[in-house]
């Protein structure tokens, strides 16, 4: 197939997911393992030591098992440097079930040879019957080598030989054997020599051929050129393939149309035949090719010398073909339309660098063509075709395609795109822009931002244009991150050099590290300190910021790696929102309204705070040996499970995006929340400093959980998503029917009136407050804290339930100082609050 639609582009300048992702894990594992075996005693949990369950596990011990499947990540070249460790590594490496697809072809990372002993020696200890594939560079393409192969590997059923940079073959006459059950057959040919004498001799033994690669020199020619030879006889190679599937000649300067006429008489099997850059082709038999080739579905003609008489000739409605590549060919409008017009079930079409594609054979295409089956189109360089003709086409067929490529147009800006992108929802592969400078700039932040939000199975993007030409704001790292995470199927992405290509590279690695703990600044851990009474109270999680207590270093990587379930309902927040209130009212709604388990069934078991134990990581009462620990709490839960977490996007389970639960986020407008954060904070963690004190904390990002703009613009950024609803506290005081019906439907729990008004007497305040399975009041006895009895209610878990407090507690001056925090992070969202 065409390489930008294989994913096969070769570019120096590409991002991509880690496909290395599991060697990573395995380093990381090998870490943990030398990391626990250091740590002999650890503390039992009564501050006694006890020996480590890993005291006596290092990497040598593991199983053979487990080491051959470390083993097989690795390339053969660390294979081979493994096995210099010790005799056990050694047996490992030899395994034959590593050695299944091997290339000696240093020059690609390939297993560097320096012997023909030891490849001799190789093929017969370590290879064997396991070996299915293998690249053999020139120095070891002899008779001897073959002959092992052929007895040593009987299942090797794909083979390379790269004759490209050979000067002289060695000596064949003597070659007797050859692998027979070849399946794949790539000869890299040489400029010079000619091959005949080797081919005659493996003639007999490759009739079972169903794929043969002719790769020429395309790259090395001249402009003029001396003399061209014929260094394979394409005529006799034909006689002895006649099962031939797949036929890739490329950039092979001899081949002409009677070679094509050659294959086409002798294999009626084929179905894919590619003459790429051959540039001797015309295209004189090819209405003959269509005739003896019935099942032929692909046809790759691109940079061929095609001329447009004999391309009319073919019977185009009764041929197969599903893809077709004619790019570069010069063929006119006449025969564009013509041919697009009678092509029966066209499903993949490249077409650019013709002066001929324009607005007319595209509309004509559209008009008289079966454009139905199209899922891929690559017209770059298509300088006749107009942004308008291109946009009545994509607009009505957009939706179909998964593969589009719109490069090296200079009059294709990030306008058109931007229009179109509603309609690509399919997309996979997408390329755009062009290296040409523009007069105009180029808005990648609105362009990345409409990728992420209509193409949520894109695979790989290119963006070629000039990185002079991109425009970018301070908040491109938040629209990379919407990207990031929307486009979760990404496997690469390809940019110019540049600064904005620097800018999507930091985020990316910074995305692909793990949890990392910080200690806090100095003058900040000290405030804390003291605030807490604990020494070194907090620390700073990141990615996130987030600020927690040290005990979260403990379940902050279990909570990441977390199994979600798709029955989940997940309730997220930040601390004093309303997120009890909320979490009630789901817990509810999902569970028939069963008011006496809400009334005798404390909020914890039902819906249990996910990092619990890490939050209670300073505490000293007896509580957290009552309450267990909160992540194997939620682990261990039946389904449906209902999770309640006050933890940000960035720590939360990595599975949440893919398994796609329901999640409710709550939030409050920042005033009343700082209001009610302080007073929490004094009841249950002991907090005692100034309330100025804590708001500036607060608005620094600096009290516990961190930032709060970050956590609510994280899920604020998916509230479109069928999965997630997001909710005001606000909304839920002014109109808490609505709000239940509202809940209630997203969770595919439809109530009656009846059921809404019982609900909503269960969630009056009132009601809440007086609920000891919400209230805490078992939990602050537990804590040896002392409730109020209702005489203040800053000292109680429910405060007041009020929209406004702030301004009992605010003056005008801190109340500025957090219209202007909130201001300056809201700009540029639709998101407003309430504060009145």
């Amino acid at each position: 197939m065409d390489s930008w639609l294989s994913m096969n582009v070769t570019t120096a300048n590409v991002l991509s997911r880690d496909n290395q992702g599991s060697v990573r894990g395995v380093k990381t594992v090998w870490g943990q393992l030398a990391l626990e075996a250091s740590q002999v005693y650890i503390d039992d949990g009564t501050g006694g030591p006890a020996k480590s369950p890993y005291a006596g596990t290092t990497i040598e011990k593991l199983p053979d098992k487990v080491l051959l499947n470390i083993f097989s990540y690795l390339s053969h070249k660390e294979i081979c440097s493994m096995s210099r460790v010790c005799r056990k590594w050694r047996t490992i490496a030899y395994n034959t079930s590593l050695w299944y697809s091997v290339s000696l072809r240093p020059e690609i990372s390939g297993l560097h040879v320096t012997s023909l002993d030891f490849l001799l020696s190789l093929i017969s200890v370590r290879f064997g019957s396991s070996l299915r594939y293998i690249e053999l560079p020139i120095e070891l393409i002899t008779h001897t080598v073959l002959h092992e192969l052929a007895n040593r590997c009987p299942n090797l059923t794909h083979m390379l030989l790269d004759f490209s940079t050979a000067m002289q073959l060695h000596d064949f006459s003597e070659l007797q054997a050859f692998p027979t059950k070849l399946k794949y057959l790539c000869v890299c040919l040489s400029e010079v020599i000619f091959m005949e004498g080797f081919m005659r001799k493996i003639y007999n033994f490759i009739n079972g051929l169903e794929i043969l690669h002719l790769i020429g020199t395309y790259e090395k020619v001249e402009e003029e050129e001396e003399e061209i030879y014929e260094v394979i006889n394409v005529h006799k190679l034909k006689s002895a393939t006649p099962n031939l599937r797949v036929i890739n000649l490329y950039g092979i300067n001899f081949i002409d149309d009677s070679h094509i006429d050659a294959f086409s008489s002798n294999c009626i099997q084929l179905e894919c035949l590619a003459v790429n850059y051959c540039s001797k082709v015309t295209g004189s038999t090819m209405k003959t090719l269509f005739q003896r080739s019935k099942r032929l579905r692909c046809l790759l003609m691109n940079q061929t010398n095609l001329i447009s008489e004999y391309v009319m000739q073919v019977e185009w409605e009764k041929s197969s073909i599903q893809e077709l590549d004619i790019s570069g060919t010069d063929l006119s409008t006449e025969c564009l339309i013509d041919m697009l017009v009678r092509i029966p079930n066209l499903k993949f079409l490249s077409a650019g660098q013709l002066n001929g594609f324009n607005d007319t054979v595209l509309s004509t295409f559209m008009e008289q063509g079966n454009v139905r089956n199209l899922i891929a189109l690559n017209l770059d360089y298509s300088d006749n075709l107009s942004d308008e003709g291109l946009y009545k086409f994509l607009s009505r067929y957009g939706h179909q395609l998964q593969g589009l490529s719109l490069a090296g147009m200079p009059h294709i800006t990030d306008q058109l795109w931007n229009t179109v992108l509603p309609v690509l929802n399919n997309i996979i592969i997408m390329v755009m822009g062009t290296q040409e400078r523009l007069s105009g700039n180029v808005l990648v932040d609105q362009l990345m931002d409409g990728i992420a939000t209509n193409c949520p199975r894109l695979e790989r993007l290119e963006l070629k244009w000039d990185p002079d030409n991109l425009r970018f704001s301070d908040k491109s790292q938040k629209a990379i991150d919407i990207f990031r995470v929307k486009c979760l199927k990404l496997k690469c992405l390809v940019l110019s050099d540049g600064r904005y290509y620097e800018i999507v590279k930091a985020n990316f690695e910074r995305a692909d590290r793990l949890t990392v703990y910080e200690s806090l600044e100095d003058k900040f851990a000290k405030r804390l300190d003291d605030l807490f009474g604990v020494k070194d109270c907090l620390i700073e999680v990141n990615p996130g910021k987030c600020i927690l207590p040290p005990k979260y270093k403990d379940l902050g990587q279990r909570i990441k790696n977390m199994e979600v379930r798709s029955d989940d309902v997940w309730l997220v927040s930040y601390p004093r929102t309303g997120s009890t209130w909320a979490q009630e009212m789901v817990w509810c709604i999902c569970n028939d309204l069963d008011f006496v388990k809400a009334k005798s069934m404390i909020g914890q078991l039902r819906t249990p705070l996910l990092e619990l134990t890490a939050l209670m990581g300073n505490d000293t009462s007896k509580l957290k040996d009552e309450l267990g620990n909160s992540v194997e709490q939620v682990e261990n839960m039946p389904s449906p499970r209902f999770i309640k977490t006050h933890l940000p996007v960035p720590l939360l389970p990595e599975q949440l995006a893919a398994v796609k639960p329901k999640i409710v986020y709550v939030t409050r407008n920042p005033k009343d929340m700082c209001v009610s954060y302080y007073h929490y904070c004094k009841l249950i963690h002991g907090l005692h400093g100034s309330f100025d004190e804590f708001c500036d904390l607060f608005i620094q990002g600096k009290t516990p959980i961190g930032p709060i703009w970050d956590h609510i613009l994280g899920f604020w950024e998916q509230k479109d998503e069928p999965n997630v609803l997001f909710i005001k506290y606000e909304d839920m005081k002014k109109d808490l029917k609505g709000a239940i019906r509202q809940v209630a439907t997203f969770l595919n729990k439809p109530l009656t009136d009846e059921q809404v008004s019982a609900l909503e007497d269960h969630l009056s305040f009132n009601s809440m407050k007086k609920n000891p399975a919400l209230n805490l009041e078992p939990i602050l006895a537990m804590m040896e804290k002392q409730p109020s009895n209702g005489t203040n209610p800053d000292e109680t878990f429910i405060r007041k339930g009020k929209v406004g407090d702030w301004k009992n507690y605010m003056s005008k001056e801190l109340s500025d100082k957090f219209d202007k925090f909130t201001e300056e992070n809201l700009k540029g969202t639709d998101l407003a609050f309430e504060t009145n």
